[in-house]
């Protein structure tokens, strides 16, 4: 502490005489008449830095890291004979696209809810390296008000209190028996319905999908997520294309080894008459820092 003040002692020196030496300038004594103006100004000076300076301990300069999102792809093939494709009523190509969006958007959201960590095929789920917030004991309203407290309050700590725009992530079933608890035992009035009927908790907004695990609640901040998934889907079809006909590991149709290798059973849509549908689409998510999720599960008021 001496030391300091030593510093900002001498550092008030040196305003003061280059303030002397600056009074002697011809320009500033026709404005000020006087060198002591000049030192008057270099003290003055002197004082205010230190006083910034001062006001300034406990803040430090945070330093901003890039993320980088490597696309990654989602893909669906289907295929169909070409009679089928030719006479089916309504017609067989467009209900195969549909499907495909549907079941998609259920694969997806399938990733992103889980806890499983990026790789080089998918990105994090947002449970990814986020320990479960145990849930509030002994049912009821007061097991529901446990639930939303400790949520909130895992986001306010992991977040400094700077929560921007938190959103709960539940099941359906999940929103109904919050809504349906009653204020006491046996009875009384529904608390929390006439908000979630408005799609909200606690005044954050509800995103209730079916994807989401029954018994689970999640509480994301939005502000901190980043997705960079590609606006629509790309669809091509084809009658030439050789494919390998496996829904859960589809690998290369043959790979070189010791031995070689080729993926079975594989069809040319060619040979056999068929068409091939196939859906693209370029995705990849993410988080802009951490502690923006809490969630937890095996609830008690459900």
């Amino acid at each position: 502490m001496k030391s300091i003040a030593i510093i900002r002692a001498l550092f008030l020196g040196m305003c003061m005489v280059a303030g002397y030496a600056i009074s002697n300038r011809e320009e500033f004594l026709q404005v000020a008449h006087h060198e002591a103006w000049g030192m008057l100004m270099g003290f003055g000076f002197g004082g205010l830095l230190i006083a910034v300076d001062e006001m300034l301990k406990g803040f430090s300069l945070r330093a901003f890291t890039a993320i980088t999102f490597t696309p990654k792809k989602m893909g669906v093939i289907s295929s169909m004979t070409r009679d089928i494709a030719e006479h089916s009523t309504p017609a067989i190509e467009g209900l195969i696209r549909q499907a495909i969006v549907e079941d998609t958007a259920v694969a997806i959201d399938s990733v992103l809810l889980d806890a499983t960590a990026a790789t080089t095929t998918r990105p994090a789920g947002l449970k990814a390296g986020v320990a479960a917030t145990t849930a509030t004991a002994a049912g009821g309203i007061n097991a529901l008000i446990g639930d939303i407290r400790g949520l909130t309050g895992a986001l306010i700590t992991g977040t400094n209190g700077n929560m921007r725009s938190p959103v709960w992530i539940m099941n359906p079933a999940d929103v109904l028996a919050a809504s349906l608890l009653p204020a006491t035992a046996g009875g009384g009035e529904f608390p929390f319905k006439t908000e979630l009927t408005g799609g909200t908790l606690q005044g954050f907004p509800v995103i209730a999908s079916s994807n989401v695990t029954a018994d689970t609640m999640l509480l994301v901040d939005a502000a901190d997520f980043v997705s960079v998934t590609g606006d629509t889907p790309r669809f091509d079809v084809s009658d030439q294309a050789t494919i390998h006909m496996e829904d859960t590991t589809p690998l290369a149709i043959s790979t070189a080894g010791s031995p070689n290798t080729v993926a079975a059973p594989v069809r040319s849509l060619w040979q056999t008459d068929c068409v091939g549908v196939r859906m693209l689409l370029d995705l990849n998510w993410g988080l802009r820092r951490t502690g923006v999720v809490s969630w937890t599960q095996t609830m008690t008021w459900n």
